[in-house]
């Protein structure tokens, strides 16, 4: 399975990414510079409170980590209070005072029918952020 050969590979050369901030001249680092570049970690501080951001995801997506989500909510618990930053996981338990708990309950009986297998899991959870998303920013 290229997952299994590539991921060891990819954290054992660039890995330190989340715990070392200095980034390498190395050109075969590039990949790594790159991410390092363009992630969030540093976003909010810079410019909150004036831009919402939605993170929509299925904890159970092998593709996509929801797990990242719920690090950076962690961090940036202050804007998820004030509404701005929302760490939507579609295999959460719906609440109805959510707006966005429709799509949730959509999700998990698409999941639950079958339609919405392992296989097709990542690809599936698209069109449900998508809602999602126009749910949320409706509200802005």
């Amino acid at each position: 399975d290229i997952t299994d050969l590539f991921a060891p590979t990819f954290v054992s050369n660039y890995g330190d990414i989340l715990v070392n901030s200095a980034t390498t001249d190395n050109a075969a680092k590039r990949v790594r510079d790159l991410a390092y570049a363009s992630n969030l970690n540093d976003w909010a501080p810079s410019v909150s409170p004036a831009s919402p951001l939605l993170m929509c995801g299925a904890n159970d997506d092998p593709t996509v980590y929801h797990y990242n989500s719920n690090l950076l909510a962690t961090q940036w618990a202050p804007l998820v209070t004030a509404g701005l930053v929302t760490n939507f996981d579609l295999t959460d338990a719906p609440n109805p005072a959510n707006p966005l708990a429709g799509v949730q309950v959509a999700w998990q009986q698409e999941r639950a029918s079958g339609a919405i297998d392992d296989d097709s899991l990542h690809g599936m959870t698209g069109p449900f952020c998508t809602a999602a998303a126009l749910g949320f920013f409706n509200n802005f």
